[in-house]
C-alpha cells in the first residue's frame, strides 16, 4: 500500500455515509438541527479516525472517507453506527446514518479518487436505509476473516445499482448494537422503489390474493382494464410489491401515459431497465433483456395503438419477463 500526498494509493475502500431524512429533520429541528448535525459529524469523525480513515470529503450530513484496508473500513462503520444508536438526541429525534463500502483501485487525482470504484461505492450507499451498513461483494471478501467481534454479512443478492453496468453483490453488516432488519435496499427494481403511497389497497384484497397467485404460479401477463380512477395503478403496483420476491432481477414501473407510439414504449422501456443506447429498440434491446428475471409494470396503455403488437414481441423475445398492464380499453 503507497501514500500519495498523505492518501492510499491502489487497493482502498472507499466509505460513503449520510443522513437518512435529513430534509425532514431539518424543518421538524429547526435551529437545534444544527447540533444534531455537529454531534453526527463529531461521532463519525471519532470512528473514522479510530481506525484510520481519511476524510475526503463533507457535505452537509455526509461524508466520503477512504481507508486502507477493508477490514478498517467496516470496523469504523460499525462503529460510527454503534456510537450514534447510543447517543442521547434531543428532541426525540432519531437520527438514522446510511452506511455504504466498496473496495477498488480508483485512480489518484487532484486531492482524492476518480473512476467507476468512486461511483460504485456512491451507489452502494444510496440504496442502503438509515441504521444500515452495506458492503460490496468485494469489499465482504477482503474483510470476512477479520470482522468485528460478534459480527457477521448477510447476502442480500446481486442488485442493479443506478448508472453502473454491471449489477453488484450486496451484503449487509450484522452483529450487536446494529439493527437487525430493514426494507429491501433501494436499488433499481427493488420493491422499496415502487412509491410508497401506491402499494397499499383498501377493499380488494381478495382481487390482490387471486392476480399474486396468477403470477407466482407462472402467469407471464396480467391485464388490469377498466375507467379512470377505479384503481388499476395502485393495484399493479400493489402485486409488484407483493410478488418481488418471485422476480430476482427486479420490478420496474414503467409510465405510459406520455407515450404515443410503439416507439416511445421501447424508449419508455429502455430508460427503466438502464438499456445502454445502441440497444434501446429491437433486437439490440433484447441483448440486454432478455436473461433477465424481471416484472414490467406497464401503466396507462389505453393511448398506444400498437401497444399490444410491443407486448407480444417483448414476452416472445424475453422468456423471462413477466408483464402487468393497465389501461382503460380491453
Amino acid at each position: 500500500m503507497a501514500l500519495m500526498g498523505g492518501l492510499p494509493t491502489g487497493t482502498v475502500t472507499l466509505l460513503f455515509s449520510d443522513v437518512e431524512s435529513s430534509t425532514s429533520m431539518v424543518h421538524a429541528l429547526g435551529q437545534a438541527w444544527a447540533g444534531v448535525l455537529e454531534r453526527q459529524r463529531v461521532l463519525c469523525r471519532a470512528a473514522w479516525s479510530a481506525h484510520g480513515g481519511h476524510e475526503l470529503g463533507t457535505e452537509g450530513d455526509s461524508f466520503f472517507v477512504v481507508f486502507e484496508t477493508a477490514s478498517a473500513a467496516v470496523s469504523a462503520a460499525v462503529a460510527a453506527q454503534r456510537s450514534i444508536g447510543a447517543e442521547g438526541w434531543p428532541d426525540g429525534v432519531s437520527v438514522r446514518v446510511r452506511i455504504g463500502v466498496h473496495t477498488g483501485s480508483p485512480q489518484r487525482h487532484a486531492d482524492g479518487y476518480v473512476g467507476m470504484d468512486v461511483h460504485r461505492a456512491a451507489r452502494v450507499a444510496a440504496c442502503a436505509h438509515g441504521g444500515q451498513v452495506v458492503l460490496s461483494e468485494a469489499t465482504a471478501h477482503l474483510a470476512e476473516d477479520a470482522l468485528p467481534a460478534g459480527v457477521d454479512l448477510l447476502d442480500l443478492g446481486e442488485h442493479q445499482l443506478k448508472d453502473i453496468p454491471t449489477r453488484t453483490r450486496v451484503l449487509q453488516v450484522r452483529g450487536p448494537g446494529l439493527a437487525p432488519t430493514f426494507p429491501p435496499l433501494r436499488s433499481l427494481g427493488s420493491a422499496a422503489s415502487l412509491p410508497t403511497s401506491l402499494v397499499e389497497v383498501v377493499g380488494r384484497e381478495e382481487e390482490l390474493v387471486e392476480l399474486h397467485t396468477l403470477v407466482t404460479q407462472g402467469a407471464r401477463l396480467v391485464t388490469l382494464t377498466g375507467p379512470g380512477g377505479t384503481g388499476k395503478t395502485t393495484l399493479g403496483y400493489a402485486l409488484a410489491a407483493s410478488v418481488a420476491d418471485a422476480f430476482p432481477d427486479g420490478v420496474f414501473v414503467a409510465p405510459m401515459a406520455g407515450v404515443s407510439s410503439a416507439a416511445g414504449m421501447w424508449a419508455s422501456l429502455s430508460g427503466v431497465l438502464d438499456v445502454p443506447a445502441d440497444g434501446q429498440i429491437p433486437p439490440g434491446f433484447f441483448t440486454y433483456v432478455a436473461h433477465r428475471r424481471v416484472l414490467l409494470v406497464l401503466d396507462n396503455l389505453e393511448q398506444i395503438a400498437d401497444a399490444d403488437v410491443v407486448v407480444r414481441e417483448l414476452l416472445a423475445h424475453a422468456r423471462h419477463v413477466a408483464v402487468v398492464a393497465t389501461s382503460r380499453r380491453a
